[in-house]
């Protein structure tokens, strides 16, 4: 027969165990996810869940399928709709090392690539960070629209915006379409 000192800690113990085991279980699930499930859970769920999704998709090697499934639905797109544009940036990045395509269209929104996106955000920050990870200047969206395109008709709505005049200043740099292209 145990002390009563000696079985609370033999119960402690235990109970450290079985947490530590379910604590196992959950993290194990959570490797499984999807990509987009966990950038959807980095987004939306608590601090704890939250952190432990962004620890799996910085650390945990995406693997083949995963990849194809991003290129298949948008991409690099997906990190970069986050709120934390620079952890969206970051993940995007790591994603690129595995084998995401930086040009991937987003299927569901006008075949828009990341570069499309920066440039409708008006994100001179973002476009640099994505032309020096050789993102493509001259893609079209399902409407015909290149990057520069889309930065061209927001600075002609608003002249007097010095950063959608750096924003085109940049693009143009990129771009290897004729003038006409350019809308």
């Amino acid at each position: 027969m145990l002390k009563p000192r000696t079985a609370g800690v033999v119960s402690g113990i235990a109970l450290v165990g079985v947490l530590l085991g379910l604590y196992g279980y959950w993290f194990g699930t959570l490797i499984q996810q999807r990509p987009g499930h966990l950038l959807a859970c980095v987004d939306s769920d608590p601090g704890f869940v939250a952190w432990h999704c962004e620890r799996v998709l910085r650390h945990v090697p995406l693997g083949a399928e995963a990849v194809n499934e991003l290129n298949a639905i948008a991409g690099v797109r997906l990190p970069l709709y986050l709120r934390d544009r620079t952890l969206g940036l970051e993940l995007a990045q790591a994603f690129i090392r595995q084998g995401v395509d930086v040009d991937a269209p987003d299927m569901l929104h006008k075949r828009l690539t990341a570069l499309h996106g920066a440039a409708l955000a008006a994100d001179v920050a973002q476009v640099r960070a994505l032309m020096a990870l050789g993102a493509s200047a001259d893609i079209v969206d399902s409407e015909g629209r290149t990057p520069l395109g889309i930065a061209t008709q927001l600075a002609s709505a608003r002249p007097d915006d010095a950063r959608l005049r750096e924003l085109v200043a940049l693009l143009a740099s990129a771009s290897t379409s004729a003038p006409a292209d350019r809308r």
